[in-house]
């Protein structure tokens, strides 16, 4: 098996993080991270490269830009409002917070609206900060599999 890089890849990418609290019969979802990828970013205007930092809107990790990704305006038509997106088109491209977005273990949930305009090579949509394969979660994709 082909070692995933820290990449993203080909992919246009906004995420959430969700945090799950309570019992199964009645759990409220509380967020503790979202990154709008562009829309909360002062400035975002499709076609120009992303904003050194993304601002987290509910939490305190905004993200940080590896590469040269550049806001979108290709948002799916029942985005529910969304203007932009970002393009990862590069090796090496992609948005880190400087420590965990959560140190939850057990009861949350990540959630990611990713396109990838490629399934011919490996990428990553979301990591927890590991690249070796069985150690961690993340949204992986394998040529046209994730």
């Amino acid at each position: 098996m082909k070692t995933v890089q820290k990449v993203i890849s080909s992919c246009l990418l906004g995420m959430g993080l969700l945090s799950l609290a309570g019992s199964p019969a009645s759990a409220a979802v509380v967020t503790q991270n979202w990154w709008h990828l562009g829309e909360s970013d002062p400035g975002a205007v499709a076609g120009n490269t992303g904003n050194a930092t993304t601002i987290d809107s509910v939490g305190a990790f905004d993200l940080t830009q590896s590469g040269t990704a550049k806001y979108s305006a290709d948002v799916p038509s029942n985005s529910g409002g969304s203007v932009l997106s970002m393009a990862f088109t590069g090796n090496n491209y992609y948005y880190d917070t400087s420590g965990p977005a959560t140190t939850l273990t057990d009861n949350f949930g990540i959630e990611a609206f990713v396109k990838a305009n490629n399934t011919t090579q490996n990428s990553l949509a979301v990591n927890n900060g590991t690249q070796t394969p069985g150690n961690g979660y993340g949204f992986y994709q394998t040529g046209a599999n994730y």
